[in-house]
């Protein structure tokens, strides 16, 4: 197995996803740069782990609240003209709604991986 090959490998084989690596552990037993390599992504998803927030959920009369006080038929409305008499505006808003998802979705695939190497922590394969 090259090198190459193997630290393709490494963000799954970290994570305890990668059933059947016989091949990757041999490689990783005889090249120090790719154990390395996978020290420096177990090290990461750890640190991830330890960012984990205890958060609190407001209350239901705090929400209640809150969402009464905005003016959602408003801020709609205003959005819609800006969007019609500016057209930057409309690629503007699409774009910062890509960069959103984007985001979104690369928090998911972390959370995803720190919970994965969370687990592969308190039950380590025998």
């Amino acid at each position: 197995m090259t090198c190459q090959t193997a630290r393709a490998l490494l963000p799954e084989y970290a994570g305890g996803d990668l059933p059947g690596a016989g091949d990757l552990e041999v490689h990783l037993a005889a090249c120090s740069n790719c154990s390395s390599e996978l020290a420096r992504y177990r090290e990461v998803a750890q640190a991830v782990a330890a960012l984990r927030l205890d958060l609190d959920t407001p209350s239901e009369l705090f929400v209640t609240r809150l969402l009464s006080q905005l003016p959602a038929h408003r801020i709609r409305d205003d959005l819609r003209r800006i969007a019609q008499d500016h057209p930057r505006a409309q690629v503007a808003a699409v774009s910062l709604g890509g960069a959103a998802l984007g985001a979104a979705a690369i928090a998911l695939l972390w959370w995803r991986a720190a919970r994965r190497t969370l687990g592969a922590a308190v039950h380590p394969a025998t």
